[in-house]
């Protein structure tokens, strides 16, 4: 059962499998050229090219979305802070694909999730079910494996 009561709650659930099998091949082709081709060139190719496709996305489905917005101070400053946090990301990145390889990257990103719990638990006093925590012990204990191995 969906909680949230979405309309075709499988084809969401395939979108997301599709979407981490994408992400995750992205990751090891980004960890072959990091480890086949200077850093520098990597990273910039990414800026390059994601530039390119979502000035590409934005003009073909958002531009009317995008002109319907009313600027203000905290719009430009979330924008902004989206921007930075995304420039950090993405610049660290393939030090961590040198250092760890993609498998590693991608099971430490599943750690990020227990940092929503954490901010849903201690910000907005919501409850979470005992679930989470066994999810994240699986995680810990698959970093842990991986690591070692």
């Amino acid at each position: 059962m969906n909680p949230i009561g979405g309309s075709k709650p499988l084809l969401g659930d395939a979108l997301v499998i599709a979407g981490t099998l994408f992400f995750s091949m992205s990751n090891v082709g980004e960890e072959f050229c990091v480890k086949k081709k200077d850093r520098v060139e990597v990273v910039s190719m990414i800026g390059l090219f994601g530039m390119l496709v979502s000035g590409v996305e934005l003009s073909i489905f958002e531009l009317k979305s995008l002109e319907s917005v009313t600027w203000s101070t905290d719009i430009i400053l979330a924008f902004a802070g989206y921007t930075l946090a995304s420039f950090l990301f993405y610049t660290i990145t393939p030090f961590v694909l040198k250092l760890s390889g993609a498998t590693m990257f991608n099971l430490s990103l599943l750690t990020s999730d227990m940092w929503a719990v954490v901010v849903r638990i201690l910000f907005y006093r919501q409850q979470v079910g005992w679930l989470y925590f066994v999810a994240f012990g699986l995680v810990v204990i698959g970093l842990v494996i991986y690591s070692t191995t």
